[in-house]
């Protein structure tokens, strides 16, 4: 190398885009270390040895061991009533492993583990590939090591599910925003129809609500009605979301629109059920309390947030502006709208 820094022989010098190439990946490497090592404390830590604490664990794995005893895959029961709680796909997750691994805590808690897993993944990949791998890896980092992430990550009911299927829907519907690739509205559909097959219609209002004022609020309305008018991704959503629902009202008729749709959705979110209620503060303090050991950070968003609300409408400067816009709209539809609903639960 000369004195001014440039190569004078080959195979004598490093070029910079290498060693930056090389950092990266180091750090990459580092980070996937890390997380992993947070997502197996937090989600698989004592998940074969810790008794069921929770009464939806008992209910969701007694309706599971019962499809063994009935020979029934399509109609969950609890205690020999059918259970219209929640739909199928929690139960199939749950009977895979208890197949497998006989009927004990590890087996059922295994599909919320694994997919604990898949969204710490998925929060580290889109936010790699929309900002960078440092903001990437905290992000992950914070979703991994929680309180609430790493009690409900484990635990054997359909929250943890439905969470990775909602984000991953979330995530499609920005990078459609970010690119107009139709590919992303499909990813989009299937993901909202795992999720209601796993909860429900909210698989479907949070994607759907947060993109419309989202897209609304960058001036790319059409661009909205165009992705929900997308008929591959509405094929998709009715082919895989629709069959059992069907299947399911032939077989149970009235009562499962009743127990389904009408008590376990609309009417616990006009009023309390099974004594779980409180007032419109409740979430906002359970919020505050589940990002526990990083609550402070939130108080920080919350600041700058307030101090700028001009960011909030317009087209954004930069994707990392429209990311923040997104993250507000995503967090505060989903806080008010539960705040709001009749029956209020800690997960």
């Amino acid at each position: 190398m000369s004195m001014d820094g440039t190569c004078t022989e080959p195979g004598t010098c490093i070029e910079p885009q290498s060693t930056i190439q090389n950092l990266m990946t180091q750090n990459r490497y580092a980070h996937l270390l890390i997380l992993g090592l947070a997502v197996f404390i937090g989600f698989y830590g004592y998940i074969w040895s810790m008794p069921l604490f929770d009464l939806d664990e008992g209910a969701f794995t007694t309706a599971t061991r019962e499809m063994f005893l009935r020979h029934d895959f399509i109609t969950p029961y609890l205690n020999s009533v059918p259970r219209f709680d929640k739909p199928i796909l929690i139960y199939w997750l749950q009977a895979i492993p208890t197949y497998l691994f006989g009927f004990n805590e590890f087996a059922f808690r295994l599909p919320s583990a694994l997919a604990s897993t898949a969204w710490v993944y998925l929060i580290y990949r889109f936010m790699t590939e929309v900002t960078d791998s440092q903001k990437a890896f905290y992000a992950a980092l914070i979703a991994s090591t929680s309180l609430m992430t790493t009690v409900v990550g484990k635990a054997a009911i359909a929250d943890a599910v439905l969470i990775l299927f909602v984000t991953w829907a979330m995530f499609a519907i920005f990078r459609h925003w970010q690119t107009e690739r139709a590919a992303y509205i499909r990813w989009a559909y299937l993901a909202m129809a795992l999720g209601f097959l796993t909860k429900g219609p909210v698989a479907v209002v949070i994607p759907g609500a947060v993109s419309l004022l989202f897209y609304f609020s960058t001036g790319k309305w059409s661009s909205w009605w165009r992705a929900v008018l997308d008929w591959r991704g509405l094929v998709i959503f009715l082919l895989v979301a629709l069959p059992w629902y069907v299947l399911e009202y032939i077989r149970e008729g009235q009562a499962f629109i009743d127990g389904f749709f009408l008590k376990n959705n609309v009417g616990r979110f006009n009023a309390p059920m099974e004594g779980h209620s409180g007032g419109f503060w409740y979430y906002p303090i359970v919020t505050f309390i589940a990002l526990l050991p990083f609550t402070s950070l939130v108080v920080v968003a919350i600041r700058r947030g307030a101090g700028d609300l001009r960011s909030f409408w317009g087209r954004p400067e930069n994707d990392q502006k429209a990311l923040i816009r997104f993250g507000w709209i995503w967090f505060l539809f989903v806080l008010i709208l539960f705040s709001f609903s009749g029956t209020k639960l800690p997960h």
